[in-house]
């Protein structure tokens, strides 16, 4: 297949998945999704081991900037001589779920300690250790990207109500959205 074929292709899922699934399940927490080439360098959008990028702090601004190297993707489903319209829903729906998971882990452990006694409470008693503490202010990027991941993949396969962070964000829709 020709690669600027898979690109549109995967432009065109990028669009329906955004619309789909990523703004409604931002919505509720008063968030936007936008994609954003210029919010990262050259260097950055160069990098063929990043297919998804979240510019760190935007979600502050109640807008998650990201960016998604299209050609890195093309690339790949060539190299792996899968270009299948599922090929391309999944790896959209995870990169961009992706994004979303580093963009509310951020904000969230922003959040604590911030004169908000519930969600400091809800915080505290989360009964998975790794995410309490990830919330709590202690960050390792590899848990971060693991959680990022694992949330990923939950959404993508139907899975995300056993997923720790998806629960949580029940949680805070609930408890402290005001």
């Amino acid at each position: 297949m020709n690669k600027n074929t898979i690109i549109q292709e995967l432009s065109a899922w990028h669009d329906a998945m955004l619309q789909a699934q990523a703004r409604p399940f931002l919505d509720p927490l008063g968030l936007d999704m936008r994609f954003n080439a210029e919010a990262f360098d050259e260097d950055e959008r160069q990098n063929n081991d990043c297919i998804a990028l979240y510019k760190g702090g935007s979600v502050f601004e109640k807008v998650i900037r990201y960016w998604i190297n299209y050609d890195a993707m093309a690339n790949f489903f060539i190299r792996e001589d899968d270009c299948s319209q599922t090929a391309y829903k999944e790896q959209m729906h995870i990169n961009l779920f992706y994004v979303i998971g580093a963009a509310l882990l951020e904000m969230f452990s922003d959040l604590y300690h911030t004169d908000n006694e519930r969600f400091d409470e809800l915080v505290d008693s989360l009964p998975d250790k790794q995410l309490r503490t990830l919330l709590q202010g202690r960050k390792n990027p590899k848990q971060v990207a693991a959680f990022c991941e694992e949330f990923a993949a939950s959404h993508q396969s139907g899975d995300e109500r056993e997923n720790p962070l998806y629960r949580f964000c029940l949680q805070y829709q609930k408890h402290c959205i005001m």
